[in-house]
């Protein structure tokens, strides 16, 4: 090994261990962080943090037909085709998270179309886009149904609430 080979292992071995941060050198599992809820899916918020985003008070959840436009000054840029928004709290009970990544039953529409397909991972909506959205916990993730900027393609979009 070169000199600088072996300068560098130790450094690259230690954010390589840091990095994967799963077990100690005995193969135990690292200790939970006070407080932390892991997140099942990489890169989305856990349902409980998103929560505990919230107000303390009890949250009344939309119902079946429940409509929101969606304001372009709302919406930002997520990654890749992926664009996304803070929902107000209400959408948050009806929402998937860990515990239940299928529950959210909200429909994008773009110019009164559906969009699809919904509930799909978040890196679906980055990498393929395509009118692909996820609602998970209070935000909702989608793209555009041709990857084009929804903050200024000039269509309109809004989430409903469909039944259960």
């Amino acid at each position: 090994m070169s000199s600088l080979g072996r300068r560098a292992f130790p450094v690259i071995a230690s954010i390589a261990v840091s990095l994967a941060g799963c077990t100690d050198d005995r193969g135990t599992p690292a200790p939970p962080v006070a407080g932390a809820v892991p997140t099942a899916l990489a890169g989305l918020p856990s349902g409980r943090a998103a929560v505990a985003e919230t107000t303390a008070t009890p949250v009344q959840a939309v119902r079946a037909g429940s409509t929101l436009d969606l304001a372009p000054a709302s919406v930002e840029l997520q990654s890749g085709h992926a664009y996304w928004v803070r929902l107000p709290d209400e959408w948050l009970p009806v929402a998937s998270d860990q515990s239940d990544p299928q529950r959210s039953t909200v429909v994008v529409e773009e110019d009164g179309v559906a969009l699809a397909p919904g509930n799909v991972p978040l890196a679906t909506v980055q990498t393929v886009g395509r009118g692909s959205y996820l609602h998970w916990g209070g935000w909702l993730y989608f793209s555009s149904s041709d990857n084009t900027d929804p903050r200024s393609n000039g269509r309109q979009y809004r989430i409903v609430l469909a039944p259960g």
